[in-house]
């Protein structure tokens, strides 16, 4: 029988035979608190994130944008990208972009309209977004008269639509700093 004694505020056992269950519930409650104590006091290591990315100058910006034009015209003048034949018409652009941290080339090719060749449909453009360091295609997206599509040559599956490369291709080349 438990009771409570008026001078200490404790809970007691009356009974004599009651004394050692509750001095071991008290030596148990004792461990299991010291327990808590000792678990709940280790310190959790930081989880390690990504650094944070420097942020560049703007005349870091001009240098890098300065020597991706240079790649992009070396690798043009190299036969490497923006090579058609007469019935067609390329167009390259180079573009830093500070986010990705990469030179991209772009070459939009489309319908040489002042020279005759009816095999290439009016409406004809590629747009192809390349590594200029590697000179390696990562998208490439294709119209030609009603056939539409697009390639990312990143991903698992590589095929893709037309509209969602050249939403791709449009951000990579106009993307810039935060």
């Amino acid at each position: 029988m438990l009771s409570l004694n008026r001078s200490t505020h404790e809970w007691a056992d009356c009974s004599s035979e009651g004394r050692k269950p509750m001095k071991a519930v008290r030596h148990a409650i004792g461990y299991i608190a010291l327990t808590l104590v000792l678990v709940g006091c280790e310190t959790q290591p930081k989880p390690e994130g990504k650094p944070a990315r420097q942020r560049l100058s703007p005349v870091q910006i001009f240098d890098l944008r300065t020597k991706c034009q240079e790649i992009v015209d070396k690798d043009q003048a190299d036969f490497k990208i923006g090579v058609v034949g007469k019935a067609l018409v390329a167009e390259v652009k180079s573009h830093y972009n500070p986010i990705t941290n990469h030179c991209y080339a772009e070459v939009v090719v489309t319908k040489n309209f002042s020279f005759v060749y009816p095999q290439t449909p009016m409406n004809y453009r590629t747009d192809t977004l390349f590594d200029a360091q590697t000179a390696d295609i990562l998208l490439h997206a294709d119209q030609e008269g009603d056939k539409r599509y697009g390639m990312d040559f990143g991903a698992a599956n590589n095929t893709s639509t037309y509209d969602k490369v050249s939403d791709q291709i449009h951000l990579l080349m106009t993307q810039e700093d935060e």
